[in-house]
């Protein structure tokens, strides 16, 4: 961008003035009080308007009406704005009007102020903010940046983040916590909502439980009712037949198959027994035959033994703890001594005093080092011998006790033998006892069998009444109608406890699905509070420390051009605060003179510009710039400085305001600037 001409009418001390500019370095000149510093306001008030409250002190005292016409060249295309001031109750900004391409477009303040945006390609959000970036990088006045400077760090640290475009991340960071705020109130309405959940799954668990129980309730009662009706098939089956007799008859022929059953049991009972007898006597001689070939050793001093063998081992596995110890000890100090050598070799001044380290007292540590590394090294080849030795003497002792315990775990297995021994000889006895019983219980059933058969064959002719069978078919009736009924109020129940458990799982369902999305909310919460506004963080702090690397060099570049003392060192801190050391001796800004205090302001100054122009790679206002009063306090060989910086800024256009008549000899182009009367013109 570059500026061709200004038309001011009733700005500030100015009636109607037109003001040309040409490309190369222009020197505004004239006594302090003449309107140098209004055609500056006046440029940026064309390009962005007013902001709230400055509307009233451009506007000239006494006129209703005031206007700044700027023309000015893009990327080789000419471009006109104009915005007017109104005078009613209070001071307002009027419609004005840009052209573009040839076309006249009428705007709002605001309106004009984003096609100016977008001409020179600014961040859209400064649509409503202050002219940071311009302020920063084209026009700044001098007591401003003198302000930013000397005032609390906090102002300074947010106002750089504004300027650079980092306030972003902590605008971002801000919404995100307040996203996450918001999310932590949602899941607490949403846990409300899940309140009872517990006790409706315990009040679920119950009605499954009792819906088992009529599930369980009914079978039985089937079963009862399959076994009713059997009864009551069986007892009409005997009322066709008439007789009785059949029934006793089939009923004493069941009895007799019964006791043949029982004796064909017990006769297999009795020969299997006499197997398991006869195989129990072999193992009984097997097991005395074994005991007798085996020797008992002493167990008492067999146990004594151990217990010594495996006090000798933590004896000795203490040292060895002792002894690793030792050991590490020795390597860490080792390694200490190694990262002091590493760290001496490449350290070029104290990180305390910041004086510089010679390379004698490099040698003086190394030396020192090396005698350390040396002792450690004797140390561990000492210890680790000894080390090996005890693991090699430990690990002998614990074969040892290996052996010892499996001596004792044979004598364990002989006692247990014996034991068993003695058991299977009682056994033994129980099962010749319970022979004997079986005999018994084998003539007990002869017996019945055969008096059971003379019964059957006694009893040719029985009489039985049907009075009997009416009476039998009565009870199994009654019976099986009974069992119906309870199944028919078992069902009834278990559906309503269906109904009642259909309703309770929808509450679960709906209560699960709101604690899933509590689930959910809390991991993007956690993820948005530990993960995201962390990340914001980081990359803040990853591009403020890219930012004051390359600050910090052009700042020390621009000082050092602008005031030629050695005894005068300058450098910024991480905070972007400058920290002036003069003599060996750090001292605050107030305590420079004028002259240095100018020269640090400008050299921030400077500095800022081009890292913003770095930063903002697409900013059309890189190749001007305008330095107000640049000069305030320089010495005579101070103002010779700025012929230099003048030819190091190489910028396209340069504006420079001053009342040094000196600097007049510097620049390409001088315009006058005077005042009479209250009213300023140029020549």
């Amino acid at each position: 961008m570059q500026i061709n001409s200004i038309t001011i009418e009733n700005i500030r001390s100015y009636l109607n003035e037109t003001i040309a500019f040409n490309e190369g370095s222009t020197l505004l000149s004239g006594d302090i009080g003449s309107g140098k510093s209004t055609i500056l306001l006046a440029i940026e008030f064309a390009l962005f308007g007013a902001q709230r409250g400055e509307a009233a002190a451009l506007l000239r005292n006494g006129k209703h009406e005031g206007s700044v016409e700027l023309t000015f060249t893009i990327e080789n295309k000419e471009y006109s704005i104009k915005r007017k001031l109104k005078r009613s109750a209070s001071v307002s900004q009027e419609t004005g009007y840009i052209i573009k391409d040839g076309v006249k477009k009428e705007g709002s303040a605001v309106e004009l102020k984003s096609d100016i945006l977008n001409l020179l390609e600014y961040p859209q959000e400064l649509l409503t903010k202050k002219n940071l970036v311009y302020r920063y990088t084209v026009y700044t006045p001098q007591e401003a940046m003198k302000l930013i400077l000397m005032d609390n760090k906090e102002y300074r640290i947010d106002t750089l983040r504004k300027v650079f475009g980092v306030d972003k991340y902590k605008r971002i960071r801000e919404n995100a916590e307040m996203y996450a705020k918001e999310m932590r109130q949602t899941q607490k309405i949403l846990a409300a909502k899940t309140e009872g959940l517990e006790f409706k799954q315990k009040q679920k668990l119950e009605l499954l439980s009792e819906i088992k129980i009529k599930e369980n309730a009914l079978i039985e009662e089937r079963k009862k009712a399959e076994i009713a009706g059997k009864e009551l098939d069986s007892v009409l089956a005997v009322e066709k037949e008439h007789e009785l007799k059949i029934k006793e008859l089939n009923e004493q022929r069941a009895s007799f198959t019964n006791l043949e059953t029982e004796l064909k049991n017990k006769v297999e009972q009795h020969n299997k027994l006499a197997l398991d007898i006869d195989d129990m006597e072999k193992n009984i001689t097997s097991l005395d035959t074994e005991l007798k070939k085996s020797v008992q050793n002493d167990q008492e001093s067999l146990v004594s033994l151990i217990k010594t063998t495996e006090s000798e081992i933590n004896i000795k596995e203490r040292g060895l703890f002792t002894l690793v110890k030792v050991i590490n000890e020795a390597q860490v100090k080792k390694n200490q001594s190694i990262e002091i050598k590493n760290k001496i070799q490449h350290m070029k001044n104290c990180l305390v005093c910041l004086q510089e380290v010679s390379d004698s007292h490099k040698k003086i540590i190394n030396d020192k080092q090396d005698e350390i590394i040396k002792i450690q090294d004797n140390i561990l080849i000492k210890e680790e011998k000894t080390q090996s030795e005890n693991e090699k003497l430990i690990s002998s002792m614990k074969a040892k006790l290996v052996t010892l315990r499996e001596q004792e775990k044979q004598i364990s297995v002989i006692k247990m033998k014996s034991a068993q021994l003695s058991e299977q000889k009682t056994k033994l006895d129980v099962m010749k006892k319970e022979q004997e019983e079986i005999k018994g219980f084998i003539g007990s059933i002869n017996t019945k069998k055969a008096e059971l058969f003379q019964k059957i064959e006694s009893q040719k002719e029985f009489e039985q009444k049907y009075q009997s069978v009416q009476e039998n078919l009565k009870i199994a009736t009654s019976k099986k109608q009974e069992v119906m009924l309870k199944i028919n109020g078992l069902e009834k129940e278990k559906q309503g406890i269906e109904r009642i458990l259909e309703e309770v799982n929808a509450v679960i369902k709906e209560k699960l699905m709101i604690q899933e999305k509590i689930v959910g909310l809390k991991k993007y919460e956690e993820w948005i509070t530990k993960m995201f506004v962390n990340l914001m963080i980081t990359m803040e702090k990853h591009v403020m420390a890219k930012l004051y690397h390359e600050f910090n060099e052009l700042f020390k570049r621009w000082f050092t051009l602008l005031l030629e003392d050695e005894n005068i060192i300058v450098e910024l801190d991480d905070e972007f605060a400058p920290i002036i050391t003069q003599n060996g001796y750090q001292i605050g800004i107030d305590h420079l003179s004028g002259g240095e205090k100018t020269s640090c302001a400008l050299s921030y100054r400077l500095s800022l510009n081009q890292v913003i122009n770095d930063l903002i790679g697409t900013i059309k206002t890189k190749d001007l710039i305008i330095l107000d009063e640049p000069t305030d306090g320089f010495s005579t060989e101070q103002l010779d400085k700025i012929r230099d910086l003048l030819d190091q800024i190489n910028i396209k256009q340069i504006i420079v305001v001053s009342h040094e008549k000196k600097i007049e000899s510097f620049v390409d182009h001088v315009i006058q600037v005077k005042k009479e009367e209250h009213i300023s013109s140029v020549y």
